[in-house]
Order: C-alpha cells, then structure tokens, then sequence
C-alpha cells in the first residue's frame, strides 16, 4: 500500500464512482482515482499538467500531498501558443 491509503496501479482502472476533485460536467474527464493511482505507482516529488481543465490532476495531488504546477486555457495558458511557465527542476 502507497502512502496516505492509495493503492499503487496495477491493472485495468475501473472505480465504482468518479470519486472528488475537477468537475465531472467536462466532456471526457478523467477520475481523480486514475490520478492517485498513477501517483502511488510513480512517486512523483511534483505534477505538471499544461493542460488542467477543471484542475483534477492538482486537486488528486493535493489529496495526496504532491506539489503540482497546473494550468490550461481556463487561466489563459494555450499549450500551443505559450511558453511553458515553469520547469522544475529534476530531482
């Protein structure tokens, strides 16, 4: 078991319920779920996501106490058009 309680992914992702975090009224939006999994299985330090729609990679790495650098056309940030605004460094 990964730490704060989430299971490290190992298999087909399949959740009963979406669970918390973005906003399920988006067209083709991921579950938060299938983020906790990838970041128990990967133990990430930090997330970048350019392309955030209703933040739910920030709020499942919120949740499980990861930094995460997050924006999309929302806050004005088009991955086609702008400069990525960060770069973290790579531990």
């Amino acid at each position: 078991m990964a730490a704060n309680n989430f299971s490290a992914l190992t298999g087909v992702a399949s959740y009963p319920d979406r669970g918390t975090g973005g906003s399920s009224k988006y067209r083709g939006i991921c579950s938060p779920k299938l983020i906790a999994g990838l970041i128990a299985h990967f133990h990430p330090h930090e997330i970048c996501d350019y392309m955030c729609g209703s933040n739910t990679t920030g709020d499942a790495a919120a949740g499980m106490g990861i930094a995460s650098h997050t924006c999309g056309l929302h806050s004005g940030f088009d991955l086609l058009s702008c400069d990525i605004p960060e770069r973290p460094q790579i531990r």
